[in-house]
């Protein structure tokens, strides 16, 4: 890759035959004397049915070069594409094929994030939170894939059934996403990772206080429902926000700023758990 520090549309293995399209940023680690770096997986959001791996192109290039943090944004099927859980699929192909390249990229695994926004989160924390019987509808073995514990997620849709009746104009799309045309309650709550039960997580919620479309109560109860569970949870509340607030511009920096504070928090611990320690000044 030479002394590139982005490459753009890398191809990466689907572990299922589909090939997930990426981009990676801060390919050339800034210090290797720091010690191994984390990296952070972005989804994007766009209701599961559009948008696309360039919304997190302004954070995954400030974190790359001000952190000198790997980042992956990710390309995953859309529901116009495949429905769940191919979107799920997706992201743990990326998340095999940076295990496997840990050495090159100079990562940490202990220190491999999930990102998302609104659908995205949804997609990353399924990741995250998946079980057993997640592994055998997407027909895949659960020891054959890598689960990072780390999420960072803002203002995630958690629960698929509120956000169904709650969104009238967004019922076609969890339709789309769930592939079914008379939704089941069943399958909201299945793919909902308010419902999925996993302890040992880590889990950073950004949230804004005047989201409609996913109200903050919403993130209030997946932190209470992560913590009966055995994970950890943490919010962030960001005043006056609206739902899709971490997309404008002006927004970036604060963001930034925040997801760079909870990976930090968690390279502390690990660091101070003798897990690979780190000689950076956090």
């Amino acid at each position: 890759m030479n002394e590139k520090r982005v490459v753009r549309n890398i191809e990466i293995p689907g572990i299922n035959g589909k090939k997930v399209i990426c981009d990676v940023y801060g390919v050339k680690p800034i210090n290797l004397e720091l010690g191994l770096r984390p990296a952070v997986i972005f989804l994007h959001g766009g209701g599961f049915v559009a948008g696309d791996k360039d919304q997190f192109l302004g954070m995954a290039a400030l974190l790359a070069l001000e952190e000198d943090i790997l980042c992956i944004t990710v390309q995953y099927r859309l529901a116009t594409e495949a429905t769940c859980p191919s979107q799920i699929i997706d992201c743990y192909s990326v998340c095999n094929w940076l295990l496997h390249k840990q050495k090159t990229f100079s990562v940490n695994p202990e220190l491999i994030f999930l990102a998302g926004g609104s659908p995205g989160a949804n997609i990353a924390a399924m990741a995250i939170l998946s079980g057993q019987e997640h592994m055998h509808i997407m027909d895949v073995e659960k020891k054959n894939i890598f689960q990072p514990v780390n999420g960072i997620f803002l203002n995630g849709i958690y629960d698929l059934e509120e956000f169904y009746l709650q969104n009238s104009s967004e019922r076609e799309r969890v339709k789309k996403y769930l592939g079914e045309k008379d939704i089941k309650k069943a399958s909201m709550h299945f793919w909902s990772p308010i419902y999925a039960k996993k302890a040992g997580c880590n889990i950073w919620m950004l949230h804004g206080t005047c989201d409609e479309i996913v109200p903050l109560q919403q993130c209030v109860r997946m932190k209470q429902h992560l913590q009966e569970n055995g994970s950890r949870a943490w919010i962030k509340i960001f005043q006056q926000k609206h739902h899709a607030w971490f997309n404008s511009p002006e927004e970036v920096y604060s963001v930034v700023e925040e997801i760079a504070r909870c990976i930090k928090m968690r390279e502390r611990e690990v660091a101070d758990g003798g897990v690979k320690k780190s000689k950076r000044d956090i």
